[in-house]
């Protein structure tokens, strides 16, 4: 089995999917991690897929740590294990998980065919940025989306009209699609994605009556998440 090693855009993108699930999938050609609360999915597809056998670990962080100490080590995977080493001559034995235990997020590259488009708009990095802080800084748990007019109005705060802290950001270019009859609530913990300019849809669909609120994000870094929502009635 020939060795490789990770790029630092899938190091990153790795280190940002742990903040989400410490165990996680990684297959020659992507990526892949579920929540622990099953509502945040996260696929990151490789330039170039590798050659080596799917492989799992039970804690990203660990792993993590491991392959910086040894500063970019090359990776051979192994049965049961990976061995890591690098040009001083060091090798470490990594073991891995068993692919029964590990949670696999499903591919979601067509999650939108036959499916009702909310919204559908571009959100900048500047934007992203100052919802991401703002959220630290009011201290809340939720962000809203929802329509407003043309426009797009997202809103950063514990609820929508109410006396609390809150922080707007309007949406007027990009917008492909503008349809949300109720405004949209994402978890804030279920929105630590890896910063940058996104693509993002909302969608709906009917479950045995039951309708479920979702959205993808998709990153020109090739980071892409799904995110489960609610709609605020």
């Amino acid at each position: 089995m020939s060795k490789f090693n990770f790029d630092d855009a899938a190091i990153k993108v790795l280190a940002n999917f742990a903040a989400f699930n410490q165990q996680m999938a990684i297959a020659p050609d992507r990526l892949s991690v579920h929540s622990a609360n099953k509502a945040v999915l996260g696929s990151y597809k490789f330039d170039t897929p590798y050659t080596f056998e799917e492989f799992y670990v039970y804690d990203a962080n660990d792993f993590l740590a491991f392959y910086n100490a040894l500063k970019k080590p090359s990776i051979e995977v192994k049965d049961k294990c990976i061995i890591m080493t690098n040009d001083a001559e060091q090798k470490l034995t990594y073991y891995t998980a068993v692919k029964e235990i590990t949670p696999i997020s499903p591919p979601f590259d067509n999650v939108f065919d036959g499916v009702d488009t909310l919204l559908d708009f571009s959100l900048p990095a500047d934007k992203l940025a100052i919802i991401t802080k703002m959220t630290s800084l009011i201290n809340t748990t939720n962000v809203f989306f929802e329509t407003k007019g043309k426009k797009i109005l997202i809103t950063v705060g514990e609820e929508l009209e109410s006396s609390a802290n809150n922080f707007e950001v309007v949406i007027e270019d990009g917008i492909k699609q503008n349809q949300a009859t109720e405004p949209i609530k994402l978890s804030v913990d279920n929105l630590k994605i890896l910063a940058g300019e996104y693509t993002v849809k909302f969608g709906s669909k009917t479950n045995k009556t039951k309708v479920k609120h979702f959205s993808t994000w998709s990153n020109l870094n090739g980071a892409n998440y799904m995110i489960f929502g609610n709609m605020v009635k």
